[in-house]
């Protein structure tokens, strides 16, 4: 019988359920990302029957809510998240599939347990951490040496748009609707402070580094005096460059 990967996480706003849901994406589980809204996530849950879903205190009436998702079938595993020095006193009889998780998470042992629920082994998701943890590293290095370095307020941005793009699908469209509004929620900034700083570290470090990095990376394109990557063409060349050496890197190790 096929496993139910489906994962409702509500309110990627949270940093740690971003984190979350990056860290499962990467490892095959299909996310479906809501706002902390109750209605939303309940509709959503309906709809989509996944195998667990994960909200935190910031969601309106959570009582309420665990109840709703306790009475659909097949019934949920609930993960609630709630602040380290919070106490969660529930009226909900005690049920196996509710979990109280505190702040901070340990985003790599939640990960765990949910897949390990969902029969997949441990191994599995240290190979994702693992992965991730390379992909941060090596975006980095790329930065390095196009001169993009982190005393710019875009460096982070501009990393966070790069693994975004070699996680999930993605295009140059995407980027004011999906890409930026995420990252502006992550780093709590606005969409617009966002998308500037991205373009001014671009350009930055564009004047700075060496031809010989650039055609390397971009091409005959960077030969062109005149040629300046946009945000977007930046984001996806390299975000292509990194998802074939890490794939590379993969082959080589197994």
């Amino acid at each position: 019988m096929e496993v139910n990967q489906k994962i409702i996480i509500g309110g990627t706003e949270n940093s740690s359920l971003k984190k979350l849901s990056q860290l499962l994406s990467s490892e095959g589980m299909q996310i479906i990302e809501t706002s902390s809204s109750s209605l939303e996530i309940l509709f959503e849950v309906m709809e989509n029957k996944p195998a667990a879903v994960f909200f935190t205190s910031e969601t309106s009436q959570p009582e309420k809510l665990i109840d709703k998702l306790l009475k659909i079938d097949p019934k949920p595993l609930v993960n609630y998240i709630i602040q380290k020095d919070s106490f969660f006193q529930s009226s909900i009889k005690s049920d196996k599939n509710i979990t109280v998780l505190k702040e901070p998470l340990n985003i790599e042992n939640v990960a765990c347990s949910i897949i390990g629920n969902l029969g997949r082994k441990e191994s599995d998701i240290k190979n994702a951490a693992e992965y991730l943890s390379r992909l941060h590293n090596y975006v980095s290095e790329i930065l390095s040496r196009l001169c993009v370095t982190p005393n710019y307020n875009g460096f982070i941005y501009l990393r966070e748009a790069i693994k975004m793009a070699v996680l999930e699908p993605v295009n140059t469209r995407s980027f004011s609707k999906c890409v930026y509004p995420r990252i502006s929620q992550k780093f709590q900034s606005s969409t617009a402070s966002i998308e500037r700083n991205i373009r001014t570290v671009i350009q930055k470090g564009w004047q700075r580094a060496p031809l010989s990095d650039k055609a390397d990376i971009f091409g005959t394109c960077a030969a062109r005096s005149e040629w300046h990557p946009t945000n977007g063409e930046f984001i996806l060349i390299i975000a292509d460059k990194v998802n074939r050496e890490m794939n590379n890197l993969s082959k080589v190790a197994n």
